[in-house]
Order: structure tokens, then C-alpha cells, then sequence
């Protein structure tokens, strides 16, 4: 889960939230990112996460019993391995397109495992381009829909939009250029622009817990469970 520390209290969104907000940016893209396989692409953006889901993966407090940001996570290499073990075997029977480009995924945020070939699932990104006929070029492509999205999700999550009169690189997946968040003036810019329209808007839902620790993981789920879902929209202008 991502935890931001709020002066309302711990504002929780879910792996599986992060996800659908990355579907939702990547619906809105122009139609030049689209191709054939456009409903594989999107489905691999929302099930990038999928092991992430409803807290059944890994700690949710620390050791102060505090909710616990992923990125604090203190899994060791051999945990990492079983969670990209389980992942890759749970998402199989989805859809082989799906499987490759999540693979792909995880081989560029886990770089060491699979260069130590302890996660060497390379023949099965191989083996979906040969049997589907999608050449390397537009298999990175695809994959670039699913970088994008997901990290200009976290941002977003992470609430780290830029501040007035600031901007920052969200990442050049979509192409050569480097794509960049600007607020003038509390307005969202996004440029070069890469979706259909000239203006989007997405949402995050989140939770916002009042405790400021807990004893245990049952008592942090209770609570989660009886918070109300928050709904945030953000908007997007072209430059």
C-alpha cells in the first residue's frame, strides 16, 4: 500500500487503487499508442499489481505499528524472488500477452534478479512475440503505455505533483522526449502532451486513518474497513 502522512491522518491507497488510476490515464492516451493489442496493454496496466491486492502480500504495520508505505518494505532477495515466482504463475492464465508485458515489468524494477538469472523468465516475453507476431520494437511500445501510466500514478499517489511555477520529468517511455508535469498557477500541465484530448481528468481513491498507530494488523483492517472511501480528481491541460 502507499501511506502519506496527512495532518488529517495516514491517507492509504491501495496497490489495486494505484493500478486503476494507472488504467485511467492510460485509457485517455491518443490513439497513436493504441495498436491491436490495446486491450492486452491496458489490462497488463491494471493487473501490474496483481499479488499487491487487499493487503496480502507482506507486513502492514512497522515496527511501531504504524501502516506501512511499500516503499519502506525490508523484503530480502529470496522473498522478492517468491513474490515474482508467484506473481508471474498466478497471472498465466490471464492472458500470455498480459503475463509478458508484466514480466517485463518486474524485470525493470527488480534489474539484479533477473541479471543473476534467479528470475530468468525471458523465453516467456520471446515466446508471446513469436506466437502473436509482435516485433521487439512494438512489444517495447506497449510496454512503454504500462511504464508511463504506472509512474505518472505514483506521482500522483505519492501526492508529489509539482509545486507552483515548478516542473518535473515524469519519464520518456512514450517516445524519445522526456514527458514533464508543470502547475502554473495551481493549473497541471503535461508536456509534450500524449493523450486524445486537450484536457483529462483521473481520480485516486483513498482512505484516511485517524489512529496514529495500532497494536496489531487486525486492529489497522478494522479501522481501514469502517473508514469512508475519499474520492481526489486531478486535471490535466495540454502545454
Amino acid at each position: 500500500m502507499i501511506v502519506k502522512n496527512t495532518n488529517r491522518g495516514w491517507e492509504i491507497v491501495t496497490q489495486t487503487a494505484h493500478a486503476f488510476l494507472a488504467a485511467q490515464i492510460a485509457d485517455k492516451l491518443s490513439e497513436n499508442f493504441k495498436n491491436e493489442y490495446w486491450l492486452e496493454t491496458l489490462l497488463a496496466v491494471y493487473n501490474h499489481e496483481t499479488l499487491e491486492t487487499d493487503f496480502n502480500s507482506g507486513s502492514v504495520l512497522n515496527n511501531k505499528g504504524m501502516p506501512l508505505d511499500f516503499r519502506e518494505s525490508k523484503e530480502t532477495e529470496t522473498q522478492t524472488l517468491k513474490k515474482i515466482q508467484t506473481m508471474v504463475h498466478t497471472i498465466i492464465y490471464r492472458s500470455s500477452i498480459v503475463n509478458a508485458l508484466i514480466v517485463r515489468h518486474l524485470k525493470f524494477l527488480h534489474p539484479n534478479i533477473f541479471k543473476s538469472n534467479k528470475a530468468n523468465y525471458g523465453d516467456i516475453i520471446d515466446d508471446v512475440c513469436t506466437r502473436f507476431n509482435i516485433g521487439k520494437t512494438l512489444f517495447e511500445k506497449m510496454y512503454g503505455v504500462l511504464q508511463f501510466t504506472d509512474r505518472l500514478s505514483l506521482i500522483i499517489c505519492f501526492d508529489e505533483l509539482p509545486e507552483t511555477n515548478r516542473k518535473i520529468e515524469i519519464n520518456d517511455s512514450l517516445s524519445e522526449n522526456s514527458v514533464f508535469v508543470t502547475n502554473l498557477n495551481n493549473k497541471f500541465i503535461i508536456e509534450p502532451w500524449p493523450f486524445e484530448s486537450n484536457k483529462i481528468s483521473v481520480y485516486k481513491e483513498c482512505r484516511v486513518m485517524k489512529s496514529a498507530s495500532f497494536n496489531s494488523e487486525n486492529a489497522f483492517l478494522k479501522e481501514y474497513h469502517n473508514m469512508k472511501i475519499e474520492t481526489i480528481t486531478y486535471e490535466f491541460l495540454e502545454g
